[in-house]
Order: structure tokens, then sequence, then C-alpha cells
């Protein structure tokens, strides 16, 4: 990979960034580390990590940096933390210092297809739906279970659904578990760093600081 097709994907960054960004330094939780191997190929930059507890691997992770159709793109391959270790701030962690980065990084899409839990998720990070079946298909569960709308199944927001409290502390997130109940194959998501609305979510959810929204 030239020097040139690096910048398009990195921008202004250099690969110790994108070593710093998938390191886990966590304050609240030095327990906590990765390691991080980072290697070029002809079109992207592969990031492949294990996750680590007092030295003993409890998870690890897989991601792909590429410049496609005109703009840098992230694809996040996989993400998997030990059911032990969940709930305890580390992926959030992880995931924060990586959009953060991507932004730095002039990166404005992130990729990723959700199975399973990831499917109420990804969208408390500012994921959307991709595909309009899915939103129209989202937009009946949540006639069906009282959680009315007054936008159209296109105009939904993953990630406001999920986290809204407005008709009970969980229906957003159960309308989003109903939906991958009913889906046999993941469901393809999408971070638009670019977007007024993901940005502000973004900004809102402490994940982008302020400084960086403008």
């Amino acid at each position: 990979m030239s020097d040139d097709d690096l910048g398009r994907i990195i921008g202004p960054c250099t690969l110790d960034d994108v070593g710093i960004a998938y390191t886990l330094a966590h304050s609240e939780r030095p327990e906590y580390t990765s390691d991080v191997i980072i290697s070029l190929g002809r079109d992207r930059v592969q990031i492949d990590g294990e996750i680590k507890c007092n030295g003993s691997l409890v998870g690890h992770f897989e991601r792909r940096l590429l410049y496609a159709k005109g703009f840098a793109q992230a694809r996040h391959e996989i993400i998997e933390l030990e059911v032990a270790h969940r709930d305890r701030d580390v992926a959030r962690f992880h995931l924060t210092q990586a959009i953060r980065f991507y932004d730095a990084a002039g990166i404005r899409f992130v990729f990723l297809e959700a199975g399973g839990d990831g499917v109420w998720l990804w969208p408390a990070f500012g994921f959307d739906l991709r595909k309009a079946k899915h939103k129209d298909r989202l937009w009946k569960i949540m006639l069906e279970k009282g959680f009315p709308s007054e936008a159209k199944p296109e105009r939904l927001y993953a990630a406001d659904i999920v986290t809204s409290t407005l008709h009970g502390a969980t229906i957003g997130a159960d309308c989003m578990k109903e939906l991958a109940r009913l889906e046999t194959q993941d469901i393809p998501m999408f971070l638009d760093l670019r977007d007024e609305t993901h940005r502000n979510f973004l900004v809102n959810s402490g994940i982008l600081r302020v400084e960086e929204s403008l």
C-alpha cells in the first residue's frame, strides 16, 4: 500500500494512532489490556486484537479500514467478550475510543452486521438500520407494542428508539429484540460520522466530545 493510499484511509493519522485507538487503557479497569496486530493489505488496514484480563484471554475483535465509493470506511467484523466480562464498561470504552479515532482520521462510515444481542446493543453507539425492509418491520413492531411514532418508517433512527424512555424504560430495546427474533440473518447497520443526527446522538451520549462536533 502506498503512502497516498494509506492517507486516503486514515487521513492525517498514522499507524501508531491506529494502534493507540484499539489499545485498552481504561483508568478504572486497569486489569483489562489488549494486544493489537496491524497489517496492511493491498487496499485495507487490518486490525486484529485480543482482549485480556489480568493476562488471560477473555475476548477478541477484528476491524478493517479501507477507502471505497469515495469515502474512508471502517468495517467492524466482530467483537466478542466472555459473558463474565460484559457490563464492565470495557466494550463501551473500546468502541468510544475507536469512534473518536475514526472522526479524527476523517473516516465517514462504520459498517457492521448485527446479530444476537448486537441488534439492540449497537444502536446505543449511534448505529442505524441500513435497509428499508428492516425499518418497515421495526415500525410495525413499534405499533404492535404501543410505541407510536410520528416518523415514517424511513425516518426512524434505531439509536433514538433503543434509548427512548418515553413509553417505558425498555420498550425501545424490546422492539429491537423482537426485530432480531424475527430476522433469520444478521442485520446490516451503519454509523455516518458526517450525519447531523448521528453526530448529535454521539455527543449527547458522551461518545464524541462537544469540541469534536464543531
